[in-house]
């Protein structure tokens, strides 16, 4: 759907990035990118999570719960965005790291924003209008994109164009759901701050997984020269849009796994249905990138990215692990496993940050590509075989 579409859209402009502007400037977005999504990743909190709960837990007072939503939203985000900008003062950071990373920042801000939004149709079951929303923000992305191919303009035009696209879907989910007869209902500052206690065990572990994915880009920006930054993150766009394929997965799935989780048996007969499904669908696709990566490289980025080869290669084989972990964590969520799924993702992050910084230091590039795949391949070990005996306790 529209969410697909999106994907595509942001990969290929990464695309352009790389080949227009070179493994620099590529690198310096990816790193700002990372900073930036970590940031308000942070300020999120699960909301998402708590959104779709709540409004399915308590329907009457839709309005109140909206509103208390937008409230706790906002409080986190204000100070990232403040502070993004004192720190790119602090840093006398040049014109160019100010367009890219400061309109990345405010990008990403208002894409928190849209998940909130976008939550909350999933919550009252509008997912045709999530799709069309999302397709007229593909539509606006690539059009901006190739006229700015087209007419050679530098990166902060492209960046200006991704901030446009957020902002029109923006205030298109959000006359969405007053379309839906929602409206925002006063609510207290105590009220949101509930809220957020309440979202925080989902937002440790959905910051920790955002954390993942940029994780990398990050031990590589503070041991690594920027171009090969660009290099990794050429390799890593495939398995992004895993990641974000396996959260939009996730967070559609999650609805009914609440639903079944009063019924174990039922519940374990719909997951077994699934990991058979995405082992079927993942292995096969997971295969072809890996047997294809050098080419794929070469073919989409141009010969200066060869080096991004084997990286890619070792990247595709985590994507099995990626989508199956989305899986079991929102099964834990809907089973109110907290412990589990909590220790489990604070656990992967400390382990994963040490093989990062000495596998990358060992091997490079192709060192941090082994640590993301070796992290995912041990939460699942975790997730699937030793987290067992926790689940069926927490469905008792």
């Amino acid at each position: 759907g529209g969410e697909g579409l999106l994907r595509v859209a942001n990969f290929l402009v990464a695309v352009l990035i790389a080949r227009e502007y070179g493994s620099a400037l590529f690198g310096l977005y990816a790193t700002s990118l990372a900073y930036a999504t970590i940031a308000v990743m942070i300020a999120d909190n699960g909301l998402q999570i708590t959104a779709i709960t709540s409004i399915n837990g308590s329907p009457g007072n839709i309005n109140g719960i909206v509103g208390r939503l937008y409230l706790a939203k906002s409080l986190p985000l204000l100070p990232v965005v403040i502070g993004s900008a004192v720190l790119l003062w602090a840093l006398h950071a040049s014109v160019t790291v100010w367009m890219v990373a400061g309109l990345l920042t405010l990008r990403t801000t208002l894409q928190a924003y849209c998940q909130l939004q976008i939550a909350i149709l999933k919550a009252i079951d509008r997912m045709p209008t999530i799709a069309a929303v999302q397709t007229l923000h593909f539509v606006v992305l690539t059009a901006g994109a190739i006229a700015v191919y087209g007419l050679g303009l530098p990166i902060h035009n492209l960046m200006e164009v991704l901030l446009a696209g957020q902002l029109i879907e923006l205030v298109a989910s959000w006359a969405r759901i007053h379309q839906a007869g929602i409206r925002l209902a006063g609510g207290k500052l105590s009220e949101a701050a509930g809220l957020l206690r309440y979202s925080t065990p989902f937002g440790i572990s959905f910051t920790i997984a955002s954390f993942f994915l940029r994780m990398d880009v990050i031990v590589l920006a503070w041991i690594a020269p920027v171009r090969e930054i660009g290099h990794f993150a050429a390799a890593q766009q495939a398995l992004v849009a895993v990641y974000l394929i396996s959260w939009l997965f996730g967070s559609v799935l999650l609805p009914e796994l609440v639903r079944l989780s009063g019924s174990p048996k039922a519940l374990h007969a719909y997951v077994s249905r699934w990991v058979l499904l995405l082992l079927a669908t993942s292995i096969p696709v997971a295969s072809v990138g890996a047997a294809g990566g050098p080419y794929f490289m070469r073919a989409l980025y141009g010969q200066a990215f060869a080096s991004a080869g084997r990286p890619f290669v070792i990247l595709c084989l985590t994507m099995p692990f990626v989508m199956l972990n989305a899986l079991y964590l929102n099964r834990a969520i809907a089973l109110g496993a907290r412990s589990l799924y909590v220790t489990t993702y604070i656990a992967a992050a400390a382990a994963g940050i040490i093989a990062d910084v000495l596998l990358t230091l060992a091997l490079g590039i192709t060192g941090t590509a082994l640590a993301a795949l070796l992290r995912e391949a041990g939460m699942f070990g975790f997730l699937h075989f030793l987290g067992g005996p926790k689940r069926a306790e927490a469905a008792a």
